[in-house]
């Protein structure tokens, strides 16, 4: 990584790249007391790939207290459909030694500039500019899965170096061009706050995590720390105050994290305590990002990698899911439903509708109307509440069933009329109604049920050509 053995390194950023190879950023001290930012390519083989990337020629003279060189301190966040935007921190060439700002530069996979460097630190003062003599202190990126980037970091609130530290937050573009103003992330009154995560929740939208650090009004030497988070749409705004991610306030906190979860669960981690004695807490906090209400038109409603709970109106209504464990509800309409990655539930509520669980283990209920449910890949369940949901003139069509992998859950149904209780489904394979209430037989791609012992169906399922459906598919 490092051939010069002369020369004064430090590693400071890994990242795999969207073509599988791995991107090592490295800060290279100068005879100037500043650094070169370098980027290298290495393929799986550790083999350097091509040659290296100057990200930055000499960044500065940045110290910490005007003594301890600083270096870059560089974030990388990669696109999957290649790419990546650098995010360092350099010196404003305007005030030598006067303070740090944040830049940003983008690239292709390749390491090739898509453009110059950008300033995208501040501090807006009250005429909207920037002001550079504010420092700069830790920084975060990530790519959102609209192909741009969102980004936070800290910055000191006046020239005295007093502590009193706030975050801030602004988005780019795919070629890392900062977008709209810097925006102020800590609302909640405290006077310092340390930078924690910047986390793409889909859909263009972002959850920004920090610590705020507050006084003991009863006692001004005292302090309290609290983990908090607050949400930003795709095109930079708040979408709405911040909110506690930690389930209490803690005299220290020490390190925290948090992550998104596969699920579309949130995960936070801190450690807090005493200096000599500290324990490691965690949570699943529930964030609901704000979702545009349904209405009685037909609405499109695109969900985050949250796990939520998404509504239709009146309307013929599309829903995606996204990413997490979803849940889709269609009410009525003609609604088209598809839960994307996750384990979703679907409920197609009134109506035709379409219901496509995608991948995941998935939950679809078709509810009344004639359906198309598709679970697509995963071990899913299609589910009847009753046997009116799918009946022999509008039966619903279950379009992927994968034997041995997916179910066909009809215990709530009561399958004998006019007996009170629920009364389960007797099994009779591919045999005839014999006039006994309660049968339940499988046809050419069709399942079929007999709720009064007329010998005709009164409850229809029908599958695609290619499934088998046995027993061993059934809950019944």
């Amino acid at each position: 990584m490092t051939p010069e053995s002369k020369r004064d390194y430090s590693v400071e950023s890994v990242a795999q790249l969207s073509d599988g190879s791995i991107l090592a950023m490295t800060a290279r001290s100068t005879s100037v007391k500043g650094y070169d930012l370098i980027a290298r390519r290495f393929g799986l083989d550790g083999e350097a790939i091509k040659a290296k990337t100057i990200l930055s020629n000499v960044t500065g003279d940045l110290t910490a207290g005007g003594y301890i060189p600083v270096t870059p301190a560089p974030q990388v966040a990669v696109l999957r459909d290649g790419g990546y935007t650098v995010i360092w921190t350099g010196e404003d060439p305007r005030h030598p030694g006067g303070g740090q700002i944040l830049f940003s530069e983008s690239f292709s996979t390749g390491g090739v500039a898509r453009g110059r460097p950008h300033v995208v630190q501040g501090l807006p003062d009250a005429g909207g500019r920037f002001d550079a003599l504010t420092d700069r202190l830790e920084s975060r990126i990530a790519a959102n899965d609209d192909g741009g980037f969102a980004t936070a970091w800290e910055s000191e609130q006046d020239f005295n170096d007093s502590g009193d530290v706030a975050i801030y937050f602004r988005r780019l573009d795919s070629d890392g061009i900062p977008l709209g103003r810097a925006r102020k992330v800590s609302d909640d009154g405290a006077v310092d706050h340390s930078l924690g995560q910047v986390i793409d929740i889909g859909h263009g939208e972002t959850l920004v995590t920090y610590t705020a650090e507050r006084y003991d009004v009863s006692d001004s030497s005292a302090t309290y720390y609290e983990i908090r988070g607050r949400l930003y749409s795709d095109d930079g705004r708040a979408l709405g105050r911040s909110f506690a991610i930690s389930s209490d306030v803690y005299r220290n906190v020490f390190d925290s994290d948090t992550a998104l979860l596969k699920s579309g669960l949130l995960l936070s981690v801190w450690s807090a305590g005493s200096l000599v004695e500290q324990q490691v807490y965690g949570n699943l906090p529930s964030i609901k990002p704000p979702i545009a209400p349904a209405t009685r038109r037909g609405d499109l409603i695109v969900g985050t990698k949250l796990a939520e709970s998404i509504a239709g109106g009146k309307g013929n209504d599309t829903l995606f899911g996204n990413d997490g464990g979803d849940v889709l509800a269609g009410d009525g309409g003609r609604d088209r439903l598809n839960g994307e990655a996750g384990d979703d539930t679907l409920f197609g509520g009134k109506g035709d509708d379409a219901l496509t669980g995608a991948s995941g283990a998935d939950y679809l209920v078709g509810g009344e109307g004639r359906d198309e449910m598709t679970g697509g890949r995963g071990a899913d369940i299609f589910y009847f509440f009753d046997a009116s949901e799918s009946v022999l003139r509008s039966p619903d069509r279950i379009m992927d069933f994968g034997k041995g992998a997916d179910l066909v859950d009809l215990h709530e149904i009561d399958a004998v009329r006019g007996v009170s209780g629920n009364q389960a489904f007797v099994f009779v394979g591919g045999d005839k109604f014999s006039g006994i209430a309660g049968e339940l037989r499988l046809g050419e791609h069709t399942l079929a049920g007999d709720l009064d012992g007329d010998r005709k169906a009164d409850f229809l399922v029908v599958f695609d050509e290619h499934a088998k459906v046995g027993l061993a598919d059934l809950i019944l």
